[in-house]
């Protein structure tokens, strides 16, 4: 498999995509994203909550990354989470504020 991936990305292991995954995953990284996209969900989903405070994402997300929430609720990617979910509004909070 090693091979193919030198092979198909022209060079070193370590600077392929697929090493930058594999230790993501092996490092506990990808459980701590999976973990904070959970809390993420279970709020968005929660049909009694009608403004929604996103705690903040970790800095390290590796090659997940993703448009992320905004502290201002009118930035584009709020206005499509909350339209989304059906909610009022959708912000990101600091982690600690939680």
């Amino acid at each position: 498999i090693a091979g193919c991936i030198l092979i198909a990305n022209k060079g070193t292991l370590k600077e392929s995509t697929s090493y930058e995954c594999y230790t993501y995953i092996e490092s506990g990284q990808a459980d701590d994203y999976k973990a904070q996209m959970e809390e993420r969900f279970s709020l968005l989903r929660n049909p009694e909550l009608k403004n929604v405070e996103l705690p903040a994402m970790n800095s390290d997300q590796g090659p997940l990354m993703h448009m992320e929430v905004m502290e201002d609720p009118k930035e584009w990617t709020n206005t499509v989470v909350k339209q989304f979910f059906g909610k009022e509004s959708v912000i990101e909070v600091p982690r600690s504020e939680r």
